[in-house]
Order: structure tokens, then sequence, then C-alpha cells
């Protein structure tokens, strides 16, 4: 569902480029779909237990999962597009206000 009917949608016209920045990946779900799209794509994740088996199970793939709170983040450690839940803080909402 996520992939055929809800994903289209919000990406339709969109190109994501190269780098992408996922925040708030959980279990992984959209990363999966995510990482199709792009070269590569870095998962924020705040939660270090959703984190650890996100980058197990990812290991060896064009994801890189980050542990931290992304709504601190600094211009070097994020560049690229942003991909969020909606508690992505407000330079998310800014950057996907134009999409």
């Amino acid at each position: 569902m996520l992939e055929e009917q809800i994903l289209p949608d919000a990406l339709r016209d969109v190109d994501l480029g190269s780098d992408v920045i996922e925040i708030g990946p959980g279990p992984g779900l959209t990363t999966d779909v995510l990482r199709k799209q792009t070269d590569d794509l870095v998962a924020v994740a705040v939660d270090p237990d959703l984190a650890a088996l996100l980058e197990t199970r990812l290991r060896g793939t064009n994801v890189k999962v980050m542990r931290g709170d992304a709504t601190a983040p600094t211009s070097a450690q994020f560049s690229g597009h942003v991909l969020g839940t909606d508690q992505r803080p407000a330079f998310a909402r800014s950057a996907l206000a134009g999409l």
C-alpha cells in the first residue's frame, strides 16, 4: 500500500536527487521505497533500538543510518532533500512546503 498508493502521490513530479535524508524512519518501510529512488539515503533515527535494527537490516545497501535528534541539525550534518513525518522540524516543513 505504501509503495503503490501513498508515496507515488507524495512524490509525484519530485526529483529526489542523488542524496536524500529521511527523518524518523521508524522500522524502515518508507526507507525501503526511498532507497530505490536515490543513490544515497541517510535515515536519521532518534530511537537507538530502531536505529540499530535498521542499521543491521540495511547494512551493505545505499542507506546510512544516523542515530540522533534531527530537530537541531547543523548544515554540516544534513544536506540535500528532506522527507520526514509530521514530527519533522521546522526546516524540514519549510523544505517540503514547495513540493
